[in-house]
């Protein structure tokens, strides 16, 4: 066998990908997302994607993000909510939070604050409402993960 061959393909019948008939989109819409922190007070770095949450199953929800509503081929990245610690509304206590305000001119009602394992991120959209949106999909998503341990060790 070649190091290329790994054994013997069945066409047709991928298994580690679901077909799109299998996931459904719960929301989409345009947010402004943070860069990562070195360049977070740096306002061209922070760039407006077209946001995508989509149900894999029950217990599993992808939040993905695509330059355009036009271009959803491939993403651009993607915002793990399994390893999501924090989902906060109105994130005016976070450190950075007054750079972010003075920026964009936008009250906290429009913004919301993520953290994972690796990294924070603010999402600031147009509107309150369109956010509270966001908010309330986002939070179902992350209420129904199932529950894992951070951490290997015992305290």
């Amino acid at each position: 066998m070649s190091k290329s061959s790994k054994g013997p393909r069945t066409p047709g019948n991928p298994v580690f990908f679901r077909t799109l008939s299998d996931v459904s989109e719960i929301k989409s819409g345009y947010l402004f997302k943070s860069p990562p922190q070195k360049r977070l007070l740096v306002e061209k770095s922070w760039k407006k994607r077209f946001f995508v949450l989509f149900k894999i199953s029950e217990d599993h929800h992808k939040l993905l993000y695509f330059r355009s509503s036009d271009e959803r081929k491939e993403s651009l990245g993607d915002i793990d909510l399994s390893r999501v610690s924090m989902l906060h509304r109105n994130p005016q206590h976070q450190p950075r939070w007054e750079w972010v305000q003075k920026t964009f001119k936008c009250s906290t009602s429009c913004a919301l604050y993520i953290k994972d394992d690796n990294r924070e991120y603010f999402l600031i959209g147009e509107t309150s409402e369109e956010m509270d949106g966001w908010f309330n999909v986002l939070f179902d998503a992350l209420k129904h993960r199932p529950f894992k341990f951070l951490s290997p060790t015992v305290i």
